[in-house]
């Protein structure tokens, strides 16, 4: 597949087989291909120490909770309370801990070179109750439903159809929790997505174009149009480039989304993201 990049510089770039990969979720755990993890070596050497357990709270809260929340249920990233986490075992955790997950949000972490630090999590981990890996509320057929006629497809994919513009939903449900979906819906534009930041462009001849940033560096921008047009800008011919801190997504409050609907439509993400 080409597509034509267009320079309003007046140039023109085709780009072979480009195929914009958005939202590789962070699937710490869930679902992510363990063979990274799966070395022979020594289990946790600070399993069952209380002072080594203190010292992985602190050490998550300071590093994981902004992502997971503070009690691990999930927020920006995937709950840790769940059997998936709580099934894998200490070295498959720490691998993934020290080396991240990539193409996603979950970066490495190495601790200055620490390893006992990334065992102290893992007790961290361990110490977290338990919760439901399922929404208690909410009919996913009817989710599915109000998602196809509330046009979310024009921006959002779910199993291999609808738009580019905003991330693949397919598998949502194994990064956010419950209560973070609930709350992306209903206020977009207060957390962006990694890779989704919304770019602003002004041109020479007074042409504003506002989409989705694709790259950028000191002379050129590359970003994609609301109508999913490639397209590449020589700053030069640029009155401005703005990031802008609102989503492309509209906001959805309780009088445009009842609650009843807003959990038809989580329940919905968790059934396809179960399969």
């Amino acid at each position: 597949m080409d597509l034509r990049m267009r320079f309003f510089g007046g140039i023109g770039l085709t780009i072979s087989a480009i195929y914009v990969v958005r939202w590789l979720v962070a699937a710490l755990a869930l679902g992510f291909p363990l063979f990274l993890a799966a070395q022979d070596g020594p289990g946790n050497p600070v399993k069952g120490d209380a002072t080594a357990l203190e010292k992985g709270r602190v050490l998550f809260r300071i590093h994981c909770a902004s992502c997971h929340g503070i009690d691990g249920s999930g927020g920006r990233g995937p709950s840790l309370t769940t059997s998936s986490v709580r099934e894998a075992k200490d070295k498959e955790l720490f691998a993934i801990i020290r080396r991240g997950i990539p193409d996603s949000e979950m970066p490495s972490f190495w601790f200055k070179g620490q390893d006992i630090q990334a065992w102290q999590v893992i007790e961290a981990l361990r110490s977290l109750s338990p919760t439901s890996e399922i929404p208690s509320a909410g009919n996913a057929e009817s989710g599915k439903q109000a998602f196809v006629q509330a046009g979310c497809v024009t921006c959002h994919a779910v199993q291999g159809q609808g738009g580019r513009l905003g991330p693949d939903l397919t598998r949502v449900s194994r990064s956010r929790s419950v209560e973070h979906l609930r709350q992306s819906i209903r206020l977009a534009s207060a957390e962006l997505t990694t890779n989704y930041q919304t770019v602003t462009v002004k041109t020479l001849a007074n042409q504003t174009v506002r989409g989705i940033l694709l790259n950028e560096d000191a002379f050129t921008l590359q970003m994609m149009d609301t109508t999913e047009r490639v397209l590449a800008f020589h700053r030069k011919d640029l009155q401005q480039a703005r990031h802008d801190a609102a989503s492309l997504m509209p906001d959805y409050p309780r009088e445009a989304l009842p609650d009843a609907l807003l959990d038809d439509i989580v329940a919905f993400f968790f059934e396809i993201g179960s399969h």
